[in-house]
C-alpha cells in the first residue's frame, strides 16, 4: 500500500471517532495571559498525567493563539510520551497533523486537537523513544561508539541497527547516524549527512512493519525529532522479549510488563494563572525565575547543587534533575524490561553529576517539591513584573 492510501485509510479511523465526538462540550477556557510557552507545558505535562481536563483546555488556548505550536507539539507528544504504549494513536496523531489543513477548511481543527488531547492523556505511556535520546546524548561510551562509527557506510548501520544482540542504546545510535545529524545534532560530533530516505526504506526491506516505518518517517518529516525513528526498533526490541504477550491487552499472563501510575504528587494550582503549578517549567519565563529563586535559597537540594555543578550550568543541571523527579511523572506507564533500563539509565546520566551524593538526589529533589512550588506560586503572582 502506497503511502497516500495507507494515511488516508488511518484518517477514515480518526474521522470515525471524531463523528463520535461532536456535541461534547467545549474545554473550559484558560486565562487569557497564559502564554504559548505555558501553555505547551501544562499540554505535554496533564497527558504525561493523565490529567485530561487540563490537556484540552491547554491544547484549546494553543489553537487559538499559537496552532503551529499545537499541532507540532501534539505529534511530538505522541511519539515521546505514548510511544509504543499505544501505536493507534501514534498513527492518528500523524495522520490528524497530516490532514491539519482539511480539518480547519472544514471546521474541524478544534474538534481533530481535542479529541487528540484527550485520547493521548487517557493512553497508556512509554517514554522509552526519549529515554533513549538522552541516554545517547549523555553517555561517554555511546559518544565513543558513534565517534567509531561515524564514516561507516549506510548497510554497515543498519546491520548494526538490525544486531538484536547487541545493546539497545548501541542500535538507536547506529539509526541516529543512517538518518544523519545535519537535522538533529548529537554533542560533541561534527555534522554527518545522513540518508533518510534510504534508511526508512531499507527498514521496511528488511522486514519491519511498512504501516510503523511510514508512520515514524512521516514523523521524522514534519518534526525533524530523531525520536520517531526510534519507535519501529523499540517495537521490535518488544517483540524479541518471550512472554510479553500482547502490548494492547494487558494480562496475567505476561509477566514481562506491566501498566502502573509513577507517583505523582497531588496537583497545586496557582492563584494568578489558575493552572497546575507542574506547568512552570525550565522552557517558561515563570518557570525560570522560580528556578533561580530556588537554586538561591536553603533547601537540601539547592545545596547539593552549589556543591556539585559548576555556576554556568546549575540552571542546565537543575531542569534536568526537575525533570526526572517531576516533570517526565507519567499515569499508565507501560513497564517492560528495556523501557525500564533505558529509564535508569537516563536518570542515572543525570544523578551521575552528583558524585556521592547521586543516590540521594533524585529522592530529596522530590522532598524539596513544596517548597519549589511555593515559588511557583509566587513568580505566577508576580508574572507581569518578570
Amino acid at each position: 500500500m502506497g503511502r497516500t492510501a495507507l494515511f488516508n485509510d488511518i484518517k477514515q479511523e480518526l474521522d470515525a471517532a471524531l463523528a463520535g465526538t461532536t456535541g461534547a462540550a467545549p474545554p473550559r477556557p484558560l486565562n487569557r495571559r497564559v502564554s504559548p510557552w505555558l501553555a505547551a507545558s501544562l499540554l505535554q505535562k496533564s497527558i504525561r498525567r493523565g490529567q485530561t481536563q487540563w490537556a484540552m483546555a491547554a491544547a484549546d488556548h494553543m489553537l487559538r493563539i499559537d496552532p503551529d505550536r499545537l499541532w507540532r507539539r501534539l505529534l511530538i507528544i505522541a511519539f515521546e510520551d505514548v510511544g509504543i504504549a499505544n501505536l493507534q494513536l501514534i498513527a492518528q496523531a500523524t495522520a490528524a497533523t497530516q490532514f491539519r489543513r482539511t480539518y480547519e477548511q472544514r471546521g474541524m481543527a478544534a474538534t481533530a486537537v481535542h479529541f487528540m488531547a484527550k485520547e493521548l492523556a487517557a493512553s497508556p505511556k512509554c517514554r522509552a523513544s526519549d529515554d533513549s535520546y538522552t541516554t545517547i546524548e549523555g553517555s561517554s561510551e555511546i559518544s565513543r561508539f558513534m565517534q567509531e562509527r561515524f564514516d561507516w557506510p549506510l548497510p554497515d548501520l543498519m546491520a548494526c541497527v538490525m544486531d538484536s544482540q547487541i545493546p539497545i542504546e548501541e542500535r538507536t545510535s547506529a539509526l541516529w547516524l543512517a538518518l544523519g545529524t545535519q537535522q538533529k545534532g548529537v554533542t560533541g560530533l561534527p555534522v554527518r549527512r545522513g540518508q533518510p530516505k534510504a534508511t526508512f526504506d531499507l527498514m521496511i526491506d528488511l522486514g519491519w512493519p511498512h504501516t510503523l516505518v511510514e508512520i515514524a518517517r512521516a514523523g521524522y518529516a514534519k518534526t525533524g525529532e530523531i525520536i520517531c525513528a526510534f519507535i519501529p526498533l523499540l517495537l521490535a526490541d518488544w517483540r524479541s522479549l518471550d512472554d510479553v504477550g500482547d502490548i494492547t491487552c494487558p494480562s496475567p499472563q505476561a509477566p514481562r510488563w506491566q501498566v502502573r501510575d509513577d507517583a505523582i504528587p497531588p496537583l497545586k494550582t496557582d492563584d494568578a494563572f489558575g493552572i497546575p503549578l507542574f506547568a512552570l517549567d525550565q522552557f517558561t519565563r515563570e518557570g525560570q525565575w522560580a528556578m533561580r529563586r530556588f537554586l538561591q535559597g536553603p533547601s537540601e537540594t539547592a545545596r547539593l547543587v552549589r556543591n556539585h555543578i559548576a555556576v554556568d550550568e546549575r540552571r542546565s543541571v537543575f531542569g534536568l534533575l526537575l525533570f526526572y523527579a517531576d516533570s517526565s511523572l507519567l499515569k499508565k506507564r507501560l513497564v517492560w524490561t528495556t523501557g525500564a533500563d533505558l529509564r535508569h539509565r537516563a536518570t542515572a546520566i543525570v544523578s551521575a553529576r552528583f558524585g556521592s551524593d547521586a543516590d540521594l538526589i533524585l529522592n530529596q529533589m522530590r522532598s524539596d517539591l513544596p517548597l519549589l512550588d511555593a515559588i511557583r506560586a509566587e513568580a505566577a503572582n508576580t508574572a507581569n513584573s518578570l
